[in-house]
C-alpha cells in the first residue's frame, strides 16, 4: 500500500508507513534507452542489509500547454511496466446558494495527480501538472535498475510536452533504522549534538535538519534525522534529499543524467558518513 504523496516529509514522522513488497531485479521501460548513469557508490548494492524504505526522484517543470491528456498518453506508452492506474484527488469545496434555503457546502474532488504502478506495486510513476515523480519501495533493485527506470520514464514524459523548462530536480532516499526503547543517538548516527549536563537525560525523540551546499553536482543536500514510532516499535529515520538550486539551468536533456548520478553519489557518501561505523559494519554483515 502506498501513502498518497510524492515524497515523505520528516517533520511529521508519524506519517511514515511500513511497507514490504517484492520487486524484480530490474525494471525497464520500452522505447528510448539511456545508458547507465554514472554512480561509483550504488546505494543498496554494497550493503547486505540496506535500511532503505523508499527512493524517490522528482521533477518539477514549467510546461506551458500541459493538460490532463498527458498522463493518459504517458500511460499508453509505459503500461506494459506500469499497468495499474489510479487517480489522486485534491479536496476542494463547492458552495451552493438557494433563494429559499440556507447555503450548503460539500467537498468535491479535483484531479491532483495520476499514479501508475507496477503489478506488484513496488514501483510507481506519479504525474500531475508540472510534476513527474518516480518512486521505488524496498527491496531496492539497485542503482542501475532504478536510474534506468528514472531516465526512461523521464524521456517518455518530456516527449509529450509541447514546451518545458525544468524548475527543480530532487533525488531522495529515506532510511529507517530500528532502535531500542531507551537509545542514544550516537549509537546509530554520528550527528549527535552534545547536550549540557542539565539536559543529559534519557532521549524520548529527536529531530534534526541541515541544508548543505554542494558544487559537484551543484545542489543542496537536505539532511534530516528523527524518530518514528510504529505499533510500539521505535525507529530512527535518516532522510537524504539532494535537490537542484533555484534557477539552475540544465541546458540540454543529456545534462540530466550526469546530475542525477552525481546526486546519488552525494547521497551515498552522506549515508555512510552519517551512520555509526559499528552500525554500518553490522548492516553490511551476513547477519540480518
Amino acid at each position: 500500500m502506498w501513502e498518497e504523496r510524492t515524497s515523505t516529509p520528516i517533520d511529521a514522522l508519524a506519517r511514515y508507513m511500513a511497507v514490504s513488497t517484492s520487486c524484480s531485479s530490474s525494471i525497464h521501460v520500452h522505447r528510448r534507452h539511456y545508458p547507465r548513469i554514472p554512480g561509483a557508490s550504488p546505494m543498496g548494492e554494497r550493503i547486505r542489509n540496506p535500511p532503505l524504505l523508499e527512493a524517490i526522484c522528482e521533477f518539477r517543470f514549467d510546461s506551458p500547454g500541459w493538460d490532463w491528456t498527458i498522463p493518459g498518453r504517458l500511460f499508453d506508452r509505459i503500461q506494459d511496466q506500469f499497468p495499474i492506474r489510479s487517480q489522486v484527488n485534491a479536496p476542494t469545496f463547492e458552495l451552493k446558494m438557494a433563494p429559499t434555503a440556507s447555503a450548503s457546502a460539500k467537498a468535491v474532488g479535483a484531479p491532483e495527480r495520476i499514479q501508475l504502478k507496477t503489478g506488484d506495486e513496488s514501483a510507481m510513476v506519479q504525474v500531475g501538472r508540472d510534476l513527474l515523480a518516480v518512486n521505488q519501495l524496498k527491496p531496492y533493485p539497485g542503482w542501475d535498475a532504478f536510474s534506468t527506470m528514472i531516465m526512461n520514464v523521464y524521456s517518455e514524459y518530456v516527449g509529450l510536452l509541447p514546451k518545458y523548462d525544468i524548475r527543480r530536480i530532487g533525488l531522495r532516499y529515506i532510511n529507517r533504522l530500528p532502535v531500542s526503547e531507551r537509545f542514544k543517538i550516537g549509537d546509530y548516527l554520528v550527528i549527535d549534538p552534545p547536550l549540557p549536563e542539565s539536559l543529559n537525560r534519557p532521549l524520548n525523540s529527536f529531530f534534526q535538519r541541515y541544508e548543505l551546499n554542494f558544487d559537484n553536482p551543484r545542489g543542496i543536500l537536505i539532511h534530516q534525522t528523527g524518530t518514528q514510532t510504529i505499533e510500539n516499535s521505535k525507529f530512527a529515520m535518516l532522510d537524504l534529499d539532494f535537490v537542484s538550486t533555484p534557477q539552475q539551468d540544465f541546458g540540454e536533456p543529456e545534462a540530466i543524467a550526469p546530475w542525477i548520478g552525481g546526486a546519488h553519489d552525494r547521497i551515498f557518501d552522506a549515508f555512510v558518513a552519517s551512520l555509526n561505523p559499528k552500525l554500518f559494519a553490522k548492516l553490511n554483515s551476513e547477519e540480518k
